[in-house]
């Protein structure tokens, strides 16, 4: 049946694709994705779209920046004449737009609100919603979240990628809709995936306070991703992949104790001087690289720097072609490699790099994605996640691709990027291939890890996974930080603290290892210890919110009530909380206290959250309810978040501010009904 709609002096014929005017006939030229915007817009008319709706819609095989929809948007305005009389289209500020004129329906229909019709197939679609702040899964009961103020609910297609099995699909989702929102889901981001995915590199404090190192001891050597001399000719998968090659060639060699690539990869586009990273990462000597690709060839130039002292102890220099990617990842790491080695009296080697493909476009595309994974947000791991698809296309036994792939979309589901069940029946399968290809891959066995942690709540199997992970690969911080999780969520804290201080030791710079340490040791009864360290973080990088919240909830079961509200207000400010609602946790301050302050919370919490409907918050919204004394708000909500299979779950035996519940028998049953009621 055709689709035509009048308004104006225009007519608008989607099957058929054209726009006219009705008082003379002349077609309108709109370009292909302005004239699918106006067709949604159109068929919507006198509703609200959502910007995510629409870039989910016009764009759904592409991410693309919210300027794009600007773009089309000026250009349906621009072809229809609007003006300050005439008026088309509604900007609704933050939100989206509505088309506002009126709309004669010619054998027409509204959008339909389940599903959309691509290249012939139904694509189906699930709520997306925004990751409450609460810090999923195994980082601690210690922190005070808060909603974002613009929770949405958006829809997010799952689209069957036909390369490969249904269940192993292609996850899409829009970009962020403002620079704001994004600031604001790279922060809540951080906080949801705290306790399991990827490190963030941020400044530390620590200095050497000695120039070198004993006689006897393995000298600690930083391998830094190399920085290019040319910003217009960076490639970053150069960078990373022979600093990797080179960081594997020397840790072979066992003549350096080497930090471990997750531990450098953050710095790939830092400014700071080599010399203070290598103090950062705590390393007696740090290997900095400067590279430059021209006429076939990339010359590298390495310095050997002395962390302690801070001089240049030597300088090696290689020229090789590039026309064999992998060819020249292995000359460059063998012949700086070797130059290290003879400076140290070691003996040279001959080393090939063990990459798991031979596809170079796979290749470079898992370096790519390595470079999102580790930006922890919920739309880099979902491009991540594409652009692994992409590799897995061009080579299926490509383990490694998989195995990270895999943690993309973990990384996604925990950013509360939509219900796990969706979200996990996708990615598990993508495990058991990469395991069925590499039996001893550490990051698939990590990710299988989580999963069983946190989303089917089978921690003996998750104890099994992540053991064999380290033993595979002792040098794996994400892998001692998830087992240290574990601990927590049930109730060894000691253990706990002493997993995470092996995953600070291996990345002594990020800020992520370093906040679940103080959480855990705040909940091990060490709470000035714990503390200190948050005090720490916030020292570190002051704009990591998470600490705020921690150190919130921290003063709060100290019984400081003023300086858990301090810290409140601290978190707010950071995330960019808007100064009305601000004032408003203020004004409760002022009248009835912090527990005022976690009522107003509360109120707002509830009132961006659907009962009955998939949400992200509804765990969150229950511990608040429960530190208020709000029981049955709270068990209505710990049903729900149950209901959805919320990855929180898992730290409930842990999470403190449940305790004013424990001895009800309604918690007990939800203990009961997610298995949890014994320790494994």
């Amino acid at each position: 049946m055709k689709e035509i709609f009048e308004f104006g002096k225009f007519r608008l014929d989607v099957r058929e694709h054209v726009l006219e005017r009705t008082d003379c006939g002349d077609r309108v030229a709109l370009p292909d994705k302005a004239f699918d915007t106006l067709c949604i817009l159109v068929r919507n008319h006198g509703r609200l779209v959502e910007k995510d709706h629409l870039l989910s819609s016009v764009w759904a095989d592409s991410f693309v920046e919210e300027n794009n929809l600007n773009k089309s948007i000026h250009a349906i305005r621009k072809a229809l004449g609007e003006n300050g009389d005439l008026k088309f289209i509604e900007t609704v500020k933050k939100h989206g737009f509505r088309f506002v004129a009126d709309v004669k329906a010619i054998n027409g229909e509204r959008e339909p609100s389940n599903g959309t019709q691509q290249n012939g197939a139904t694509v189906r679609k699930f709520p997306h919603a925004v990751s409450s702040p609460q810090p999923h899964v195994a980082t601690s009961a210690l922190a005070i979240a808060a909603l974002p103020e613009d929770v949405e609910e958006r829809d997010t297609p799952v689209e069957t990628d036909s390369a490969y099995p249904a269940s192993v699909a292609k996850f899409r989702l829009p970009t962020a809709l403002a620079e704001r929102r994004r600031t604001r889901f790279r922060t809540f981001s951080l906080i949801a995936a705290a306790a399991f995915i990827l490190v963030v590199a941020a400044a530390s404090i620590y200095r050497f306070t000695q120039p070198g190192i004993s006689e006897n001891a393995v000298p600690s050597l930083a391998v830094l991703p190399l920085r290019s001399l040319d910003p217009a000719a960076r490639d970053r998968s150069v960078e990373l992949a022979v600093a990797d090659s080179l960081i594997l060639k020397l840790d072979e060699s066992k003549a350096f104790n080497v930090r471990h690539l997750n531990a450098v990869r953050n710095f790939i586009d830092s400014d700071e001087d080599p010399v203070s990273l290598g103090r950062e990462l705590e390393a007696d000597y740090v290997l900095a690289s400067n590279y430059q690709i021209s006429g076939g060839q990339i010359r590298v130039t390495s310095r050997l720097i002395n962390a302690g002292s801070g001089e240049t102890e030597q300088t090696f220099k290689s020229e090789t072609d590039t026309q064999d990617v992998f060819a020249m990842q292995d000359a460059v790491a063998n012949e700086i490699g070797n130059a290290v080695l003879v400076r140290f009296g070691k003996p040279e080697g001959t080393y090939a790099s063990k990459r798991g493909t031979q596809n170079e476009e796979a290749f470079n595309l898992y370096n790519e994605s390595l470079y999102l994974v580790d930006k922890s947000t919920r739309d880099d791991s979902a491009k991540a996640a594409e652009l692994l698809g992409r590799a897995v296309l061009l080579d299926p036994n490509y383990a490694q691709a998989w195995a990270l792939r895999a943690q993309a979309y973990c990384q996604v589901a925990h950013f509360g990027g939509g219900p796990p069940e969706e979200i996990f029946t996708i990615a598990e399968p993508m495990l058991q291939r990469s395991l069925s290809l590499d039996g001893d891959n550490a990051v698939a066995l990590t990710i299988r890890g989580i999963i069983n942690r946190d989303y089917h709540w089978n921690f003996p199997d998750a104890y099994k996974d992540l053991d064999r992970a380290i033993k595979i690969d002792p040098e794996y911080n994400m892998a001692h930080r998830i087992l240290a999780g574990l601990y927590f969520c049930e109730l060894r804290y000691a253990k706990a603290v002493e997993e995470q201080k092996k995953a600070v030791d291996i990345n002594p710079t990020s800020v992520l290892e370093r906040w679940l340490l103080g959480l855990y040791l705040t909940s091990a009864g060490q709470r000035d210890e714990g503390i200190k360290q948050l005090d720490r973080v916030v020292e570190m990088d002051p704009n990591f919110a998470p600490a705020y919240h921690s150190l919130s909830l921290a003063y709060h079961f100290a019984g400081d009530k003023d300086k858990a509200y301090e810290n409140f207000i601290k978190y707010k400010e950071v995330v960019g909380s808007d100064q009305t609602t601000i004032a408003n946790y203020r004004d409760a301050y002022q009248k009835t206290g912090w527990t005022g302050v976690l009522r107003t919370e509360l109120l707002l919490a509830r009132s961006k959250d659907t009962k009955g409907k998939y949400s992200g918050a509804k765990y969150y919204i229950a511990s608040i309810a429960a530190l208020v004394g709000e029981k049955d708000i709270a068990f209505d909500y710990l049903e729900e978040a149950l209901r959805f299979h919320l990855l929180e779950i898992s730290i409930i035996k842990a999470d403190h501010r449940f305790d004013s519940l424990r001895k009800d028998p309604r918690f007990q049953d939800i203990l009961r009904q997610a298995g949890l009621t014994t320790n494994s």
